[in-house]
Formats: structure tokens, sequence, C-alpha cells
């Protein structure tokens, strides 16, 4: 539950537009000094915290430099690492100087800003939070205006089954993250289903250190021997895109006159073909023999995850790659 909660009551300096470039958001503005090496921001006027401290130049230091000192924030927001210094200059600006120069910086002051764990300065506060249920009350001095919501409430259920059914009942207002195959089962005169695009890709990634996944010429058989547009239509129903590598397609440096790897069942073939390797037998009988055997590492109790997997190991088992699992 912590992420809507974060998305309801935290707030970061910037955020992040649909083509990943920092928007404005606590921080209205911001500029380079010191040839790279400082970045000023200036602080949005009339912001205050859930405990009505107002957001100046020292709460904010001081906010950034709290998050910045946590691990897991320096692990999701690399740009961080560069930051050697945070001090108030003033009521309204802060500077950030920084060890080397960071262009990436100002996207990655998204964080989201607290005091304590859970006092930011988004549109709704926390008046209780435990493992069943968060409730948030409005926040009446928004300063983008107080919201028209007077509380949110957000529960978590054991099982996606039992969300449904109190959907279905009227007992909660909104699921979030139904599966694919679910929505039919949920949509109804009364539910309505909204669906879009979010920034997040299902890979399988290669160590390519040692055995078959070492030779490039394998890993390029085992691309070019997947169909992604069949694994969109019958794993996830439709709901998907091709991922052509790791932008995705808005953002602003995707590239989009680079060819991704098509569907090329007979090269995959010939690839394997002329990779020298210990051929070994297939599981089932009278299948082909296979030149590359890999074992994929898989999460447990993810049934897309596992849908997926099937997917491709039954596309590989075309092109003669056994695919085994290890969950």
């Amino acid at each position: 539950m912590r992420q809507p909660t974060a998305g309801l009551s935290l707030e970061g300096l910037t955020a992040l537009d649909t083509d990943g470039r920092a928007l404005p958001r606590l921080a209205q503005s911001w500029s380079w000094e010191n040839q790279g090496r400082t970045l000023r921001l200036r602080l949005r006027p009339g912001v205050t915290f859930h405990d009505g401290n107002p957001l100046n130049g020292s709460f904010a230091a001081s906010a950034l430099r709290e998050a910045i000192a946590r691990p897991s924030n320096r692990a999701l927001y690399s740009s961080l690492t560069d930051v050697a210094e945070v001090k108030a200059d003033g009521d309204t600006d802060v500077l950030l100087n920084l060890s080397q120069p960071s262009a990436f910086l100002p996207e990655d002051l998204e964080l989201p800003l607290s005091r304590g764990t859970q006092t930011g300065t988004g549109p709704f506060k926390v008046v209780k939070s435990d493992t069943s249920e968060v409730i948030l009350d409005r926040y009446d001095k928004y300063y983008l205006g107080a919201p028209k919501i007077e509380r949110v409430t957000i529960r978590a259920f054991n099982t996606l089954r039992t969300a449904w059914a109190s959907l279905l009942r009227g007992d909660i207002d909104m699921v979030t993250n139904v599966p694919p195959e679910a929505v039919e089962f949920v949509k109804n005169d009364n539910v309505q289903v909204a669906s879009f695009s979010r920034r997040y890709q299902y890979l399988i990634a290669f160590n390519s250190g040692g055995g078959p996944l070492k030779s490039a010429a394998i890993r390029r058989a085992l691309n070019v021997a997947i169909d992604r547009d069949e694994i969109i239509k019958n794993v996830l129903q439709g709901h998907g895109a091709p991922s052509t590598g790791p932008l995705w397609p808005q953002h602003w440096a995707y590239d989009s006159t680079l060819q991704p790897y098509g569907y090329q069942p007979s090269l995959a073939s010939s690839l394997l073909d002329t990779v020298p390797s210990r051929s070994v037998r297939l599981a089932s009988i009278g299948a082909p023999t296979a030149k590359v055997r890999f074992t994929c590492l898989l999460p447990a109790s993810f049934s897309v995850l596992e849908r997926l997997a099937l997917e491709v190991q039954r596309q590989l088992y075309n092109v003669g790659v056994d695919m085994q699992f290890q969950v």
C-alpha cells in the first residue's frame, strides 16, 4: 500500500513528464551554476507540510539531505550519489553542490520529500496507517487547492478475487492492477475499466558471463526467435506493446530510427546451427536435438511472469532451444 499512499501524500521537488523530462513541482524553477557543479532550486511559494510547517529553504534542505542519506533512494536515483552538499540559501532557494557534473539530477529530484516518515506536502495527509488499511484525509491547505474528495481509504486484500468481489458488491470504489485476463469478469454496467500504458517492461535478462549465453550469436538467435506480438496476444490479451530496448517509446531519448529485433525463426535456427556446441536431446519423445539449453530463474507466485515464461519456452522450443525453469 506504500506506493498509492506516497502518490497522494508526498511530493518531490520535480515531477517526471511522460517523455521523461523534469517538470516543476515543489521547486518552481532551477538553474546550473559553477560550471555545472551547483544546482540552484527556487522553491514554490505558499507550500506547507501537513504539520503546518512551511516549505522554506532550511526545511527543504533538511528533508532532501535525509532523503539522499537513504541507501534505497541512492539506488533508485543514481544521480544522488553525485550530491556532495545540500544547503539553504535564504527562505526560497536550495543549493546542491556536486562532486561532478550530473545532468540528470533534476529528473532524480522527483523523489518524495517528507518530514519524518509520512508528513508530506501532498493533497492528502495520512491519519491512520497499519497493515490492514491506510486512511488519508484531504489537506485543506494544499497549495493547488483542497481536493473535492474528503477521505481516501486504501485497503490490502489477500487475493485479487476478494478485491474484485468487494468491488462488485460496492464495498470499495476502485481496484488497481487488474490482470488483463480478469477484466471481463469485473466489467459490468456499474464498473468502468480504464486502461493506460505504464513505463515498465517484462524481460528475460541474459547472464553473458559464461555458458552458452556468452555467445553474441546465441543471444541474437534467442531474440529473433521470439514473436513479441504473439506474447502480447496470448498472455496479455492485447494489453501491451513490443519492447524494443531500455527506453519506453515516448521518452525524449528514444531513437525511433533504430530497428528492433524482428521475429525471424529461420534466422534463429541458422544462427544456432553455426555455433559449435554439444547437442542435447529435448525432454519429450521425438523432440528435435537442441544445441542450446539454459535455465531461467523465475520468481514464485507471479502468475503473469509464469505465463510469459511458458510462452517464451514454447517459442524457443520451436527453434530447438531448451529453456528450463528454476522457481
